[in-house]
């Protein structure tokens, strides 16, 4: 897989139950997508395809779209600058004591227009 999109060479792809990229070849599903214009027609299995998208994205990112974290500044392409913190690391928050494995499973449920 040598075409990787940017957030794929960053973030993997992720791969199907059939073991087949999940979003297509060298995409991780992460990038933003950019917001329709109503003006333009779009064809039933792009919108299917979108839905599939930002499902999964909100499985992921605890219910948020990368497009709103991105909206939120929360993602940004701007260069940071470096660190300069010189202290060290708290014992308690040092790598040794992180969590090994997969993450919990976070459940989003939308009601109308509620998140809860």
């Amino acid at each position: 897989m040598a075409n990787l999109l940017e957030y794929a060479k960053k973030y993997d792809v992720p791969l199907d139950t059939q073991g087949r990229p999940a979003f297509g070849e060298g995409k991780s599903g992460l990038t933003p997508l950019s917001p329709t214009n109503p003006a333009t027609l779009i064809v039933e299995t792009d919108v299917e395809q979108r839905d599939y998208i930002e499902y999964n994205q909100q499985l992921s990112l605890f219910g948020f779209t990368t497009r709103q974290l991105f909206d939120l500044d929360a993602i940004t392409t701007r260069q940071m600058k470096a660190l300069s913190i010189t202290t060290p690391v708290h014992p308690m928050f040092q790598k040794n004591r992180w969590l090994k494995g997969a993450r919990p499973i976070v459940s989003v449920v939308y009601i109308g227009c509620l998140h809860i």
